[in-house]
C-alpha cells in the first residue's frame, strides 16, 4: 500500500490497505494510511450512516480477529462451565454460590465473543467489496452495454458487488446507490 501510494496509485494503494485491514482490523496505522489515501479519491461519497448499533457492533468486531474472540469465547464458556462444576462439586455453601454465579454469567456471555468471531471470519473471507482500480468508469442504471451512464465513477472507491451479469457487475455505492460496472474495472478485495 506504501509503495502503490508513493506511485500515486489510488486504486492499487485503498486496495492493499483494505486487504490489510482485513488481516489486523485495528491496526491504527492501517487505519490512518488508509484514509490518507481515500483523501485522494476524487468524488466526496458520503457513506450512509448505519444505526447505532451496527456501528457499535462493527467498532467490538474490530478489536480482535476471528481467533482472538474464538479463544475468549471458550475461555469464558470453559470457565463458565469450571464455575458450574464447582457448584456441582463443592459442599461448602460460600463456593456453590460462588461457583453457580461464576457459571450462570460466563457461559450466556460467551455467547457474544462466539458470534463476534462467526462475524469477523465471515468478513474476512467475504469477496463482496472492490476497489474500482481504472481512472474513471461509467455507472450505468441498467446492465446494458450501451445504457446511457448516470455518473462516472473514479479510482478508488469501494464498491460491494451484488450480482453479475456475463461483464457487468451491479455495484452499490457507500451512499446506497446502486448501478452497473465493467468486470474489468474492479478487483476484488
Amino acid at each position: 500500500g506504501n509503495s502503490y501510494y508513493r506511485l500515486n496509485q489510488t486504486g492499487k494503494t485503498i486496495l492493499n490497505y483494505e486487504r490489510a485491514l482485513r488481516i489486523a482490523p485495528s491496526d491504527g496505522d492501517i487505519q490512518q494510511n488508509l484514509a490518507l489515501a481515500r483523501s485522494r479519491i476524487v468524488e466526496d461519497i458520503e457513506p450512509i450512516s448505519n444505526v447505532f448499533i451496527v456501528r457499535w457492533w462493527h467498532l467490538l468486531r474490530g478489536y480482535l480477529s476471528a481467533d482472538g474472540w474464538s479463544m475468549l469465547a471458550l475461555f469464558l464458556l470453559w470457565t463458565g462451565i469450571a464455575g458450574m462444576a464447582l457448584w456441582l462439586l463443592s459442599s461448602e455453601r460460600t463456593l456453590k454460590k460462588r461457583g453457580f454465579i461464576v457459571g450462570a454469567v460466563l457461559i450466556p456471555l460467551s455467547i457474544l465473543p462466539f458470534l463476534l468471531a462467526n462475524n469477523a471470519k465471515n468478513e474476512a473471507n467475504s469477496s463482496k467489496f472492490a476497489i474500482i482500480m481504472i481512472r474513471e468508469t461509467p455507472f450505468r442504471s441498467s446492465p446494458d452495454a450501451n445504457a446511457v451512464p448516470t455518473s462516472m465513477l473514479h479510482e478508488g472507491i469501494k464498491v460491494e458487488i451484488l450480482d453479475k451479469i456475463s461483464n457487468l457487475i451491479k455495484s452499490r455505492l457507500p451512499n446506497g446507490e446502486e448501478g452497473w460496472i465493467e468486470v474489468t474495472a474492479v478487483e476484488k478485495i
